[in-house]
């Protein structure tokens, strides 16, 4: 059976304490768009028929998805992804960095409590909240919801000290 995750509504005012820094965050990686587009609707039955259908297929020196829906033929790539969610194509992707371990020594700044690496409960506060509202939002997963992938922690390092994130490239490769 198929179930559609709903993305998270975000609402700025709910991190007293946080909500100028968060902002702040959101805006220098110009993900505004992104945000606002959480409120809206999500036809259940059409993202279902979408993704019992779709497939990555190779597209020069990309990769795209392709489905069915309703008969019609659709395609969705990083560029596609970019224009409807507001967002610059531009910065880095996590998963260029499965085998590049240039930043696994600053992984371990995302951390208050490092007795459990994999956990996001070890997080500090901001990368906590990103793991909150972006990671579970972009990477999802049908198990261990509550474990941190290496691709997971790179994303929360990137976001988390203003490193750019291609968000549309990283969403089309999740």
């Amino acid at each position: 059976m198929l179930f559609v995750i709903k993305e998270k509504y975000v609402n700025f005012n709910d991190f007293e304490g946080f909500e100028k820094t968060l902002r702040e965050a959101v805006n220098k990686q110009k993900l505004s768009g992104y945000f606002n587009i959480l409120n809206g609707p999500v036809y259940t039955n059409l993202v279902k028929d979408f993704w019992m259908n779709a497939s990555v297929v190779p597209a020069g020196d990309k990769e795209i998805i392709q489905s069915y829906v309703n008969g019609n033929h659709v395609f969705i790539t990083p560029s596609l992804i970019a224009l409807t969610i507001n967002c610059e194509e531009f910065g880095s992707c996590v998963e260029h960095y499965e085998s590049n371990n240039v930043y696994a020594n600053h992984l371990y700044l995302l951390y208050a409590n490092k007795n459990n690496l994999a956990s996001p409960a070890s997080l500090r506060s901001i990368p906590k909240f990103w793991f909150q509202l972006l990671v579970s939002n972009l990477r999802p997963r049908e198990k261990d919801l509550e474990g941190l992938t290496w691709y997971d922690k790179h994303l929360l390092l990137f976001l988390t000290y203003n490193m750019r994130v291609n968000l549309p490239l990283t969403i089309s490769t999740s």
